[in-house]
């Protein structure tokens, strides 16, 4: 039984599906990233000191 995707079996077919994982995963990262900086953006200053579930940093 020959395996496939180890060690070039499919020759340049490897570096094109590994190419095109390598997208997809940048992409979920992105949308990943993107998706957080939204929703910090909503939080706004509501978040901010004063918030019971926050506390701010002592400053001397």
């Amino acid at each position: 039984m020959r395996v496939f995707l180890a060690h070039g079996a499919l020759g340049v077919w490897d570096e094109v599906i590994f190419l095109g994982i390598t997208v997809v995963f940048a992409l979920i990262m992105a949308y990943s990233w993107l998706r957080s900086r939204r929703l910090a953006d909503e939080d706004g200053e509501e978040g901010m000191p004063g918030d019971a579930d926050h506390f701010g940093l002592d400053q001397e």
